[in-house]
C-alpha cells in the first residue's frame, strides 16, 4: 500500500536540449542537432549508442551532441506536461504563476500584463516542461525538455492532450519530438510533437474490437445440443474475421440489442440473429478480399505490360536479349515478366530506358 498523500512521478534522469551556451554565456541554437545531458555517463552513452555522437564532460555532469533534430518518444500518462509563467534570479524561482495565481506566495499573479510580458526580460517567462521516454534508447527512465517559447507553449499542450486521450483508451501512441527551425527576420527553433501511426478515427472510435459482452458462450442453463453447435459455429466464424470486421460485428451486435451470450435472458432467436450477423461479416470480408485480389492482379498486369513496352521501345525484342535484361535488372531473380514484383518491374523499365539512351 502506497502513501496516499504523496504524488508519484518518474525521476528525470536526462535532459533534451535544443541549444547551448556560448563562451560568454550567451544562448546559441543548434541546427540539425540535439544535445542530451545527464548526471550519469551511462545514460549519455546509451543515447550515443543509438544515434551517434561522443560523450564528454559538462561541468559535474555529462553531455553529447546527437546528429539528429528529432527523437522517437512516448509520453507518460498524467505526467507529460507542466506550464508556468516563471521568474528566476540567482537565488532561484521568484514567481511561478498560472496566469491567475502565484503559487509560491499563494497570491494573485504578479506578472506584467501579457502584451508586454514577452519583451521584458525581467518579467515572467513562459516555461513549458515536457516529460518523455525514448523507446529506442536503452534507458528505462524519463527525460525532460524545457522550452521558453510562446509558440511551444501554445502548441505542445494540444498534441499532449491527444496522446493522453489515446493512452486513457489503452492505445500506445508513437510520437516524434522534432526541433523545427523557423527562418525569417530572425531565426528560432520550436520543439514540435508529431503524432504518427494513429488516425483520428481510431482515437474517436471507442468500440472494442470484439468485447467480452459479444463473445459467444453457451446460453445459461441450455443443454440443447443444437445450441452447442450454433455457438461453436459462431466462434469459428468470428475467428475468421479481421480486426475491422470484428469491430463492425461488435457495433452491429450492440445496435441489434442482442444480449451477451451466456446470460439467462439469451433466447434461441437471439442466437439466430447473432449467427446472421457473423455470416454477414464473413461475407463482407470475403468480398473485400476478392476485390483486393483483383486489384492486385490488375496492378501486376499493368506493371508487366509497362515493362514489356519499355523493352520494345528500347529495341529489345529477341527473347535472349529480353531475358538477359530482365535477369540483370532483377539481379537474376527471374527471366520472365510474369511473376515480377513492383520494384522489379520498375527496375526493368529504368534499365530499358537506359539501354535506349545508350547509357547501359
Amino acid at each position: 500500500m502506497g502513501m496516499l498523500d504523496v504524488q508519484k512521478r518518474h525521476r528525470t534522469i536526462f535532459r533534451i536540449r535544443a541549444g547551448e551556451r556560448g563562451p560568454k554565456g550567451e544562448p546559441r541554437r543548434l541546427d540539425g542537432q540535439l544535445r542530451v545531458t545527464s548526471e550519469t555517463p551511462d545514460v549519455v552513452d546509451a543515447f550515443t549508442a543509438a544515434y551517434g555522437g561522443q560523450r564528454r564532460a559538462w561541468g559535474e555532469a555529462w553531455e553529447a551532441y546527437l546528429p539528429t533534430s528529432s527523437l522517437p518518444v512516448m509520453l507518460l500518462p498524467g505526467q507529460s506536461l507542466s506550464q508556468w509563467w516563471e521568474t528566476y534570479d540567482s537565488g532561484g524561482c521568484l514567481r511561478r504563476c498560472d496566469g491567475v495565481t502565484e503559487t509560491i506566495s499563494d497570491s494573485a499573479c504578479s506578472c506584467p500584463p501579457l502584451p508586454g510580458r514577452m519583451s521584458d526580460v525581467r518579467a515572467c517567462r513562459p516555461t513549458t516542461r515536457l516529460s518523455v521516454v525514448c523507446p529506442d534508447v536503452a534507458v528505462l527512465g524519463a527525460g525532460m525538455l524545457v522550452t521558453h517559447g510562446l509558440i511551444a507553449a501554445e502548441t505542445l499542450p494540444q498534441a499532449v492532450a491527444i496522446c493522453e486521450a489515446a493512452l486513457s483508451a489503452g492505445q500506445v501512441v508513437p510520437a516524434t519530438l522534432r526541433m523545427v527551425t523557423h527562418r525569417g527576420r530572425r531565426t528560432y527553433v520550436v520543439p514540435q510533437l508529431e503524432i504518427v501511426g494513429l488516425r483520428l478515427a481510431e482515437l474517436m472510435d471507442t468500440t472494442p474490437a470484439l468485447a467480452a459482452d459479444v463473445t459467444p458462450a453457451l446460453p445459461a442453463g441450455s443443454n440443447d445440443p443444437a445450441d452447442h453447435a450454433d455457438v461453436e459455429a459462431l466462434r469459428a466464424g468470428i475467428a475468421e474475421l479481421g480486426p475491422e470486421e470484428r469491430k463492425g460485428l461488435a457495433r452491429a451486435w450492440v445496435s441489434e440489442e442482442i444480449p451477451p451470450l451466456g446470460q439467462s435472458d439469451m433466447t434461441a432467436g437471439d442466437l439466430a440473429r447473432a449467427g446472421r450477423l457473423v455470416s454477414a461479416a464473413i461475407d463482407a470480408q470475403r468480398q473485400l478480399s476478392d476485390v483486393s485480389q483483383l486489384r492486385k492482379i490488375d496492378d501486376h498486369d499493368r506493371r508487366r505490360k509497362a515493362a514489356n513496352a519499355a523493352m520494345r521501345e528500347a529495341g529489345i525484342t529477341a527473347d535472349e536479349d529480353r531475358h538477359a535484361l530482365v535477369s540483370d535488372a532483377t539481379a537474376g531473380a527471374t527471366e520472365s515478366t510474369s511473376t515480377l514484383t513492383q520494384h522489379q518491374c520498375d527496375a526493368i523499365v529504368a534499365a530499358a530506358k537506359d539501354r535506349a539512351c545508350g547509357l547501359a
